[in-house]
């Protein structure tokens, strides 16, 4: 064996022991009923097994109800009832491997991973995968080519201003809302005799499909489904160095996003008010570029105490042509320019000290600067109103940024299980072209951890911020000062108060509890007109049962609550009206499972899920309080799954996944038809799905 890769295994059992023991003194992980960590059944992905080739085939038959678009789609549909996984696996006794394995084959959401490589040399990674993300599969619009960027209505379209008057809905095309994506991967990494390890990597990415937009026609408004055929292009290469007391990575990256759909058109399906105006045209994200260096750096001077450095400089363009102002050839205005040409500078600075005093004190600081710099070209545009009006000259603005953040930590530990920091972080935003300039946070945290009658560990941290804002002063560019008694909550005054609390308890050496409540309270005690107030709060108890070394049985049940008050004005001057609004969340779950039953043979999963929300709105006018009807949402899941293990190469598989969701939403549901007779949607109602799928599987091992 070479020297140096005798030292590589002992640097690492010795950094693996410093790290977990520094895990286990900061976080708690000993207690006196601490368990000794099983590592027999640990498997190397790179070790020599006897044989140098294995092979395993997969064979899955889905049966999926009707209704198969729904949360975690798994491309199984009934056209694709029949799949396939499988891998390959060689490893030689010199250290040469290669590992490949695919998954659901045949289906809509295909996988595949291959890896070639030498162990401590070199590796080759080839990943690909699919997968579509649906909203609905019901979806209509009147447009005869919903996956068209040029949108067309039929030959016997009644263009009216109502929709009652419009063609029979029926009659309209059906599509389906969401989007197909597919990533591919290629990287290879190698690791020289020296200490440098050199890394490449080049990902794809494909967005393809339909996404839900929508424009404004005057008196009238329409949904309209937007074409999506969009790649994503990252190239990253690294350098690493490791010595004895040094870590240091380079990084350069580069991102490219190309939307080859530069706009979408479609017909208005309303009556036109101008006859010039029969056609809207919408942009698409423009295309765009960024690369990025960014060089990360350690040092340990001593044990348990070290510096780090990281830095990052990123540069993101974007330079699309402009389209015209409006289809409408009347108002064909002129453009100041004709592309954005823009331009923005990111610098990212951050330094880290943690040093180890004694036994007992230890102190972490840590000094965070970014910068944005937006070198964009402000000018003057005349913008059209929905293709009937010219409005008032705008600027783009081009806004950035600088913020800086200290923090200084100090930690005391008394003994084993017991740690107390104290601490202080400071932040500092400035903006340019913002009405507020500056913000400023003084934040206050503590922290505390101990262990309790030998199994249990009590962990409670709490922190209270106060961030002060400059007075609202006038934009440069537009000459425009905003209503000083309205602030964006992200920039007003604004006192935060935050606790939790963690309680782990072990009554018996197979029963495990968790504790977990969480408070967290916002008071905008300087606004007057918008968000004045909000607080959440979060109860979580979790229990895990090991009845036997082969059966498992855990449940949950979790609460939170959000409350938020906003104030309004009818009269821009004075507040006028308040909004209350309350949410609850329910969630409750439990997980059973037994294993090697019937001589070892069969193994036995079953889980389920259930969450219950609620919304309700409560509106004070000048005293008169009305409550909305509630916004209601319930989703549920369980699964089972059973193996049997045939022989020693072959296993079956039976899985029942189950998928509910219904939700009530009174802005949809209980809209009388014709109330909203200027706005033609998707034939929205609320979503709804009652889902199940089952999956029979044989897996034969070569």
């Amino acid at each position: 064996m070479k020297m140096k890769t005798l030292n590589k295994i002992v640097a690492s059992i010795s950094l693996s022991f410093l790290l977990f023991n520094s895990v286990a003194i900061a976080d708690g992980f000993e207690t006196a009923n601490q368990k000794t960590a099983k590592v027999s059944k640990w498997k190397c992905k790179y070790c020599l097994v006897e044989p140098e080739w294995n092979f395993e085939l997969s064979t899955h038959i889905g049966i999926p109800s009707d209704n198969y678009v729904y949360g975690n789609y798994p491309g199984l549909e009934q056209d694709k009832s029949l799949f396939f996984s499988g891998s390959a696996r060689y490893i030689s006794d010199n250290g040469d491997f290669w590992i490949t394995k695919f998954e659901d084959i045949g289906n809509y959401a295909p996988k595949f991973k291959s890896e070639y490589g030498k162990r401590e040399a070199y590796k080759l990674t080839v990943n690909y995968q699919s997968f579509p993300i649906y909203k609905r599969d019901d979806a209509s619009s009147p447009f005869v080519n919903p996956n068209s960027n040029t949108l067309r209505l039929p030959g016997n379209w009644n263009k009216s201003n109502t929709t009652a008057n419009f063609t029979d809905a029926g009659l309209f095309t059906p599509f389906k809302l969401g989007s197909d994506w597919d990533e591919f991967l290629l990287a290879f990494d190698y690791t020289e005799d020296t200490n440098f390890d050199f890394g490449f990597s080049y990902q794809r990415i494909v967005e393809s499909g339909i996404k839900e937009s929508s424009a404004n026609q005057f008196f009238q408004a329409t949904y309209f489904p937007q074409s999506i055929d969009t790649i994503t292009e990252n190239i990253v290469t690294t350098v690493d160095y490791t010595g004895d007391k040094w870590f240091g990575n380079l990084s350069l990256s580069f991102s490219r996003f190309d939307n080859n759909i530069e706009s979408t058109s479609f017909a208005n399906p309303f009556s036109s008010i101008d006859r010039n105006a029969n056609v809207t045209t919408v942009a698409n994200d423009p295309n765009n570029t960024a690369i990025k260096i960014s060089l990360n750096s350690r040092y340990s001077y001593m044990p348990r105490s070290y510096v780090r450095a990281f830095m990052s400089y990123e540069v993101l363009e974007q330079n699309d042509n402009f389209l015209p102002y409006t289809t409408n050839d009347t108002l064909n205005l002129p453009l100041e320019r004709n592309s954005l040409n823009g331009k923005v500078a990111n610098q990212y600075v951050s330094l880290k000290l943690y040093h180890w005093l004694n036994k007992n004190w230890s102190i972490d600081a840590k000094y965070n600067y970014k910068d944005r710099f937006n070198k964009t070209t402000a000018s003057l545009f005349r913008p059209v109103t929905t293709d009937l009006f010219p409005a008032q000259a705008v600027v783009n603005i081009p806004y950035d940024f600088t913020k800086t953040s200290a923090k200084f930590l100090v930690n005391w530990r008394d003994r084993k299980g017991q740690k107390i920091t104290l601490g202080y972080k400071g932040e500092s935003m400035e903006r340019s072209f913002y009405t507020v300039r500056k913000t400023s946070d003084d934040i206050y945290l503590i922290n505390y951890k101990n262990t309790f009658i030998d199994s249990g560990l009590i962990r409670i941290n709490a922190h209270r911020a106060n961030r002060k804002a400059t007075a609202p002063e006038l934009i440069d560019l537009l000459s425009v000062q905003e209503n000083p008694l309205m602030q964006r909550y992200y920039s007003a005054d604004r006192i935060e108060s935050k606790v939790s609390v963690q309680l782990d308890y072990m009554p018996t050496e197979s029963i495990n509890t968790v504790l977990t409540a969480d408070y967290l309270e916002d008071d905008y005690d300087q606004t007057v007109l918008g968000l004045q107030y909000s607080w959440r709060n979060n109860l979580t108890f979790d229990v895990n049962w090991h009845i036997q070394e082969y059966t498992n049985i855990s449940f949950y049940i979790q609460r939170e609550q959000i409350d938020t008050l906003l104030a309004g004005s009818a009269r821009f001057s004075s507040r006028d009206w308040l909004v209350d609004n309350s949410d609850d969340v329910k969630s409750y779950g439990f997980n059973f499972s037994i294993h090697k039953l019937f001589d070892e043979k069969v193994n036995i999963n079953a889980s389920f899920q259930l969450s219950d929300a609620s919304t309700i709105i409560d509106v004070n006018n000048a005293g008169d309080v009305s409550t909305l009807p509630s916004t209601d949402s319930q989703w549920t899941t369980a699964d089972i799954n059973m193996s049997y293990l045939y022989s020693e190469q072959s296993t079956f598989t039976f899985t029942i996944i189950y998928q509910h969701f219904d939700s009530a939403d009174f802005s949809i549901d209980e809209v009388v038809p014709g109330t909203a007779a200027n706005l033609l949607t998707y034939g929205s109602i609320s979503n709804y799905y009652n889902a199940s799928r089952i999956l029979l599987a044989y897996s034969y091992k070569f």
